[in-house]
């Protein structure tokens, strides 16, 4: 079973807001079309960070000590990119607030009044703790007033300022709050477009432990509503430039992971008190964002914990496919880290024992630790080298190096970025996606689970390539692999090799095998506007492959798609979109049934839910952020599993004897008892805290197989946990 780890937010796809002028009246953000980048002039580091509140217009701060409507406007607290932001008195509840009003040289212009008010709307959508609680707006005497909470521990560049680099728990609990943040908002179709530390404010000073960050401006948000109108021309760039993201940088439209970008370089900042790219032209700046490799933490600041590198290397990859999918999967991570304790990597093999086996080799722990940072600045100097020469670069992991192998039965170094992992239902094969740390290719390969021999049976040399989904045939050695918009159809013995659907019109999140065989479905995450997607495609095999007539399921109804799972009889078909799952026919596609994941067992918010049947298929089980919720498609009769884990699941998988079911989030793997709900055993550490993407029964159920965002895949012996096992299985 598959994680939902490619799962986008919860997001409207319908037009954007129109009529964002091309260039916003402050030296904070930087508006850039992608064809005069190169006529930018040199600014200093100051010119393009946040206005000081001594640079502030005094003209323009005139207006304090007056009274616009209810507020008593008390004094300047700082510059946002279309207004000032004083602190007020609201004379009728007899409170501190905090109003930011147009500027009177923009206020003539009605665009901008639009967009201002279009900040408010944005902040009224959200209701949350780590969000700027939004009180009132006011038209006024010619004024335009957003008001606001007043926050009165200032912002989180003011903090860097007073004290330079935090300590990285600090940092840490600063981004997981921003992060809170940023999943309600991506929730609620709303793209920041503008994170950064000075629009983090801080409710108290940031080593009070009851601090809480807030996440504040949404002047740039980007929302997705039916008939709204877009407030941002095509092909301009609007953002700040050391935290943009690379499509930002390149003028192209930002979804949720651009986001994620810049609270990872925000993240970086937080950690090091230094911007990731600076230079003496914006120019270079967004280049940087673009091309160059992410600086090492430890250079600029050894006292951060090295696992923060990690976080920082994923959210700011280069191409969003490459990055944390969703900010709720960043915030599993960023917690995850929180709650180990300092210099616990759980990756660490040497102390990793696996029930019934015995720990592997120092030396291949230390392999297993090789950190992706160590040298990524060489690797993509080395690859732009090889490119100008014309010599397309080598890898560790070609095919002939051996790479991705191991003489260790108990786990897979993968010498890469980890994609897809799939075993074949009668447990006899395994295949699994990786792409070289340079970015340069991508590689399928699948593993005889027997004889332990690795086979690359499909390259894919082009940028950024990547395996993001498989699904074996059944009865058969054929395999469909997804790479990222394509199908491709091959075998374990390397003698097929050809392409099924060249072009889908989206990123394919997750592919799966009719039991019965002659069908295969597909979820994809549409391109723009468009509503995801469930096409269930026909396919026969002999006496070849051939892909038959393509059926949508659930059009139109999809907005958040992220897993798809047949029932091992082949009647249903189960379809994760959010925090629904909908059950429709295995063969025609018609809905069946609807479930939603209960709040009682933790929602996926951000992150998705992953279905899986039972191999009786009677019960549909759905992961919910802290436990299990199984329903009886007999009866419908619903049943959950104790919220035992700490951190959010990401993948579950039923053994094929149906009385245990497995579940993995970043503190574990957990097997329990579907009758009983009792745990059997203690959690499966080995993943050092990372999200596991997958998830699979192998040898007759008796050895569990996992792969993580460590970018290794670990198989577990099961028998001693197993023999303690109860039989019976339910609702």
């Amino acid at each position: 079973m598959r994680a939902a780890r490619t799962t986008p937010p919860r997001r409207r796809k319908s037009p954007v807001l129109a009529g964002q002028p091309h260039q916003v009246a402050s030296t904070r953000h930087t508006t850039m079309n992608a064809r005069t980048a190169h006529f930018l002039s040199p600014l200093g580091r100051s010119a393009m960070a946040d206005k000081p509140i001594d640079a502030v217009d005094r003209r323009s701060a005139s207006c304090v000590g007056q009274q616009v409507g209810k507020y008593a406007l008390r004094r300047v607290i700082g510059s946002g990119g279309m207004g000032l932001v004083y602190e007020a008195e609201d004379a009728v509840l007899g409170r501190s607030v905090a109003v930011k009003m147009l500027r009177d040289d923009l206020a003539a212009d009605p665009l901008l009044v639009q967009r201002f008010m279009l900040e408010a709307q944005a902040t009224a959508r959200l209701c949350h703790a780590n969000v700027v609680t939004l009180h009132d707006v006011v038209e006024t005497d010619g004024h335009v007033l957003i008001v606001m909470e007043m926050i009165r521990g200032g912002n989180a560049d003011e903090l860097l300022n007073r004290q330079g680099p935090l300590d990285w728990r600090t940092a840490t609990r600063i981004t997981v709050d921003a992060c809170r943040g940023l999943v309600a908002a991506h929730q609620a179709g709303l793209v920041h477009r503008d994170i950064k530390p000075s629009n983090i404010m801080l409710t108290s000073g940031a080593t009070d432990p009851a601090a809480t960050a807030k996440l504040a401006d949404f002047g740039l948000a980007k929302y997705h509503r039916s008939g709204g109108t877009a407030l941002t021309d095509a092909g301009t760039s609007l953002g700040t430039p050391h935290f943009m993201s690379p499509e930002q940088c390149r003028a192209e439209a930002p979804d949720h992971r651009s986001d994620v970008y810049s609270l990872g370089a925000t993240y970086f900042k937080l950690l090091t008190g230094r911007f990731p790219f600076e230079g003496e032209q914006v120019v270079q700046i967004l280049f940087a964002h673009c091309s160059a490799a992410v600086p090492e933490l430890a250079a600029l600041n050894p006292g951060v914990d090295p696992r923060c590198q990690g976080i920082v290397d994923r959210a700011m990859a280069k191409q969003p496919h490459e990055r944390f999918q969703t900010a709720g999967q960043m915030l599993v991570e960023l917690e995850a880290l929180l709650n180990r304790p300092n210099g616990d990597t759980r990756g660490n093999l040497a102390e990793t024992v696996v029930p019934g086996q015995a720990a592997p080799t120092a030396s291949a722990a230390r392999r297993k630790r090789w950190p992706l940072r160590g040298g990524l600045a060489v690797v993509v100097l080395l690859v732009v080298i090889a490119w100008s020469i014309g010599m397309p670069p080598r890898w560790a992991g070609s095919p002939d190096s051996g790479a991705d192998t191991t003489t260790d039965p108990h786990y897979i170094n993968v010498d890469g970025v980890m994609g897809t992992m799939e075993v074949r239902g009668d447990g006899a094969w395994m295949a699994w996606g990786v792409s070289d740390r340079s970015h340069a290719s991508a590689r399928l390969l699948v593993r005889d689970l027997q004889s332990g021999q690795v086979r690359v049976v499909r390259e894919e040399k082009r940028r950024y390539a990547r395996f993001a989904a498989a699904a074996f045939l059944p009865a058969s050695d054929l395999l469909v692999a997804a790479e990222r918009e394509s199908l491709r159809i091959v075998d374990t013995g390397a003698s097929l090799d050809r392409p099924l659907v060249a072009a889908i019109e989206g990123t394919v999140r997750d592919v799966a095998s009719h039991p019965g065989g002659g069908a295969i479905a597909v979820a994809v995450d549409a391109w723009a506007d468009a509503p995801d997607r469930v096409v269930m495609y026909g396919i026969s095999t002999a006496p070849e492959v051939e892909l038959g007539d393509a059926r949508s399921v659930l059009p139109g109804d999809l907005s958040d798609v992220s897993a798809v799972a047949f029932s091992p009889n082949g009647n249903y078909l189960a379809v994760a979109d959010g925090n629904l799952v909908y059950v429709v026919d295995g063969r025609a596609g018609e809905l069946q049934m609807t479930f939603e994941l209960p709040a009682s067992v933790g929602r996926q918010e951000g992150v998705g839910c992953v279905p899986a049947f039972s191999p009786d298929s009677r019960l549909l089980a759905v992961s919910g952020a802290r436990g299990i919720v199984m329903w009886s498609l007999q009866n419908g009769r619903r049943v959950e599993l104790p919220a035992g884990h700490r951190d959010p699941i990401s993948v579950i998988a039923f053994h094929p004897a149906g009385n245990v079911i497995a579940a993995a989030s970043p503190d574990g793997i957990r097997l329990w008892h579907v009758a009983s709900g009792d745990q059997l055993g203690e959690p499966l550490d080995g993943h050092g805290g990372h999200v596991i993407s997958d998830l699979a029964f192998a040898n007759e159920g008796r050895t569990l197989v996992s792969a993580g965002f460590d970018n290794a895949i670990r198989f577990w012996d099961l028998s001693p946990v197993l023999q303690e096992s109860p039989q019976g299985a339910g609702p």
